[in-house]
């Protein structure tokens, strides 16, 4: 009986040691309080792991507005010169 309790509970605490490690999940050998402990302990991780993915992804997409905003820029400073396409690298003026 101890065995069956210190095991899943050495588990979490092994776990949650580890909060850096995304990957890090624990088994869910049993349906009482202990189970369900392990259950709600892998969603969070999972629920973790899925709102970090979305932040990487808000991140890109919002560098890439950025690198976007800032060819704006630079083609209206170009057509405000007189140059339509914009200023080019490398060219003289």
């Amino acid at each position: 009986m101890g065995d069956r309790l210190i095991r899943p509970l050495r588990a979490l605490i092994k776990a949650a040691r580890h909060p850096a490690d995304k990957a890090v999940r624990v088994p869910v050998t049993t349906n009482d309080e202990i189970g369900r402990l392990s259950a709600a302990f892998n969603d969070l991780a999972e629920h973790r792991e899925r709102l970090e993915e979305q932040v990487a992804a808000h991140r890109s997409a919002a560098d890439l507005a950025g690198v976007g905003a800032v060819h704006r820029v630079h083609r209206r400073a170009g057509a405000a010169a007189g140059d339509p396409c914009g200023p080019r690298h490398g060219s003289a003026r």
